[in-house]
C-alpha cells in the first residue's frame, strides 16, 4: 500500500501527471514514496523553467524529504519514475529544452530531435545532485511511456520515436524503424554512458508502446498500439 494518502498528494502537488514509486527497506516494508508531477511554474519568483518537470520524495509520514525542478527553458515533462535499493530515484519523461540538464561523458549530453527526446535522469536520495542525466534520440521526435530499474542500476526505458536513426544496438531485435511512427525499448547502462541494447519495435503503420514492465529474472515486457501489420 502507498505510504502517502491521496488526499495528501491532491492538496500539495495536484491532480497532473502524478507518478508514484516505492522504495522497499531491508525488511521489506515500503519506507518512502516518490512522487512526480509537472507544473506551470507562474507563482515562482525563482525564474524556474515556465514549464518544468518537478521531482518531489516525501517520508512515510508525509514530509517532504526533497523537491526539485528538472528542466531547462523549453516543455519539460516526466512520465515514469523508479527507485533502486538504495533508494536513488530515476525519472523518464521528454524534453524540447536544448539546455536540459545533461551531466558530462553521458550517453548524449545534446538534444537531437527538431522537437522533443526522451531524457533518463538519476538522483541521489538525498535529491542534492544529479548523478547522470542525458538524453535519448534521433533527428524527429520521441516520447516516453515508462521505466523500470533492475538490481544493478541498468535502466530500461520504452516509449515512442518518428525518428528514422534513433539510436539501436548492433543485433537488436530491429534496428531499423518499420513506419512512420514505432515503438521502442532501450536499455541504459547503469552510469548513463552508454546503451546496452536498444530496438525499434513497429511495422509499417502508427505503432506506441505505451508500458512496461520486468520480471525478477530481468524479462522486460511492453504493451502499446499497433495500427500495422505487426
Amino acid at each position: 500500500t502507498s505510504c502517502i494518502s491521496r488526499p495528501w498528494l491532491d492538496r500539495y502537488v495536484g491532480q497532473r501527471s502524478i507518478r508514484m514509486a516505492e522504495s522497499p527497506t531491508m525488511n521489506g516494508i515500503f519506507k518512502h514514496a516518490v512522487v512526480v508531477t509537472w507544473i506551470v511554474s507562474t507563482l515562482i519568483v525563482a525564474t524556474p523553467p515556465a514549464l518544468a518537470a518537478n521531482v518531489i520524495r516525501t517520508s512515510r509520514h508525509t514530509v517532504v524529504a526533497f523537491s526539485s525542478y528538472l528542466g531547462g527553458d523549453g516543455l519539460d515533462e516526466v512520465v515514469g519514475v523508479g527507485v533502486d535499493a538504495s533508494g536513488c530515484v530515476y525519472v523518464v519523461g521528454q524534453t524540447e529544452s536544448l539546455n536540459f540538464p545533461t551531466t558530462s561523458g553521458a550517453f548524449q549530453e545534446q538534444l537531437n530531435g527538431v522537437q522533443s527526446d526522451v531524457f533518463v535522469s538519476k538522483f541521489d536520495p538525498s535529491g542534492r545532485q544529479l548523478i547522470y542525466s542525458t538524453y535519448i534520440g534521433g533527428s524527429a521526435s520521441e516520447k516516453a511511456a515508462g521505466i523500470v530499474v533492475d538490481s544493478v542500476g541498468n535502466v530500461t526505458i520504452t516509449g515512442s520515436t518518428q525518428s528514422l536513426d534513433f539510436p539501436t544496438s548492433a543485433g537488436a531485435f530491429q534496428v531499423d524503424p518499420g513506419g512512420f511512427v514505432d515503438g521502442f525499448v532501450a536499455m541504459l547502462n547503469s552510469t548513463g554512458t552508454e546503451l546496452r541494447y536498444s530496438t525499434y519495435v513497429g511495422g509499417l503503420g502508427v505503432d506506441e508502446a505505451l508500458g512496461i514492465a520486468a520480471d525478477a529474472s530481468g524479462r522486460v515486457y511492453v504493451t502499446g498500439l499497433a495500427a500495422s501489420g505487426f
